[in-house]
Formats: C-alpha cells, sequence, structure tokens
C-alpha cells in the first residue's frame, strides 16, 4: 500500500481502511481488489450462495470519474484531489499517489464534487427518516427551501432461465431518485404536483407545470425546471 501523505490523512479523519478488503451487502458481497481499474459495466458479483460468477451492468458511482472533492468534517475542510462517491455502498474513494483508498463517512458532515465544471454538494438531514444517516445531493432553490436529492442504486438479480431459455443473464445496477423540498421547519417528499404547494402558491404551481406541457415530475431534469420557474 503506498503510504505518501496517508498518514496526514488517517489522523484527520481515523476512518481510512485498505480497499483490498471486502464489503458486504445483504443480498450481494463483492470484492474490491478489482477496484484499482474501477468499478465499471462488467464488474463480477459473487453471490454468497453460490459460487457462480454474474456480470453487472451499470455502475455504483455518481460519476465513473475523479474529480477534486472536499470533505467537510465538524472543525475542518480536507481536499482531495482525485475521488469518486460510490453511491450503493456511501463511501469516498479516492486516489493517493497511484494507490486506491477509501474514505468512511461516519464524521464527515458534508462533502463537495465538481461535475462539468459544477460544484454539487452532498448532506445529511434529520428529518427525513426513510434515509437516516444518507447523503443526498442538495441544490438551493431559495434562501427559505433546498431541494435534497436521494438517488438510491437497486441491485437486480439476472432473471435467466436456462430451462426456457428466457430472461436476463446479467444482473443490473439501477438507479432510483427520490426528492425532498426542505426548509429549517419541514421535509416534503417530492411525489405529486400538489406536494409542491406546501412552499408555493397553487396558482403559480400550475402555471409552472402548464408552461413545461406537464412533463413527469419523477423526471429530476423536469423537476428541476418547475422549481426554477417558482424561484
Amino acid at each position: 500500500m503506498n503510504r505518501i501523505n496517508l498518514c496526514t490523512l488517517l489522523v484527520s479523519l481515523m476512518i481510512m481502511v485498505d480497499l483490498l478488503a471486502e464489503v458486504h451487502d445483504n443480498n450481494v458481497h463483492y470484492s474490491l481488489e478489482n477496484m484499482q481499474n474501477g468499478f465499471t459495466a462488467g464488474e463480477v458479483f459473487k453471490t454468497p450462495s453460490k459460487n457462480t460468477k454474474i456480470e453487472i451492468e451499470g455502475s455504483p458511482y455518481f460519476d465513473e470519474d475523479y474529480s477534486s472533492m472536499v470533505l467537510s468534517l465538524k472543525n475542518k475542510q480536507i481536499p482531495i484531489e482525485k475521488g469518486r462517491f460510490n453511491i450503493y455502498d456511501e463511501r469516498i474513494e479516492m486516489v493517493i499517489s497511484e494507490g486506491l483508498y477509501e474514505v468512511s463517512l461516519s464524521e464527515v458532515e458534508s462533502f463537495s464534487l465538481k461535475k462539468n465544471g459544477e460544484s454539487l454538494v452532498f448532506k445529511r438531514h434529520e428529518s427525513i427518516a426513510d434515509f437516516e444517516n444518507r447523503f443526498f445531493q442538495v441544490s438551493s432553490i431559495n434562501d427559505e427551501v433546498d431541494l435534497y436529492i436521494k438517488t438510491e442504486i437497486i441491485y437486480k438479480k439476472p432473471t435467466y432461465n436456462e430451462k426456457l431459455a428466457k430472461g436476463d443473464k446479467n444482473g443490473k445496477l439501477l438507479r432510483k431518485n427520490s426528492y425532498y423540498l426542505v426548509s429549517q421547519e419541514k421535509a416534503q417528499p417530492v411525489k405529486k404536483k400538489s406536494d409542491l404547494t406546501v412552499f408555493f402558491e397553487k396558482k403559480s404551481v400550475n402555471q409552472a407545470w402548464a408552461a413545461l406541457d406537464y412533463c413527469e415530475l419523477k423526471d429530476m431534469e423536469c423537476l428541476q425546471k418547475l422549481l426554477d420557474r417558482l424561484k
């Protein structure tokens, strides 16, 4: 393991571990020995019950590419030159002098990462019980309301039936987004148009939605455009 600058990070975070361990999940576990080359479509999972290899389509990362990041702890900020956020396991992986390391998020209050030149912020929120102690992507709507976006990575097992010769041979990592409008007083899930009226006037919501040709609110682009009109 390359230890350049690692001691400093260990003192700061007290949560660094080598990625050559195994990470376990209720449904699947996978060896991280191959993470040096990144986890991309085609990475191999192993099921606990069988020793057969399963090809996986999809990615557990918010973004496959490494980017600069900043971790915000209680009393300090720690910059990371090359890192990426693993949504599936909620951890940050970073490259230090060609070595790959994992950062536990237990002591991290928030973090940011760069994507397409934009700085994206991730925070927890104690009022959202469905995802307690999990990180959300956060964007500001106005001085009082923020949009919290939770992206889940769901593992779908292969459905291939050898006798019928039907189904998918590969497992899949699927993405599912949940949206919340958050103020200091409340956190409102956004699943339908009426949910927006908790923070915005009904007339304004109807006009903005009509202007967008009544697009699907479960689509993040639609919701973002709608909220932009309501600012």
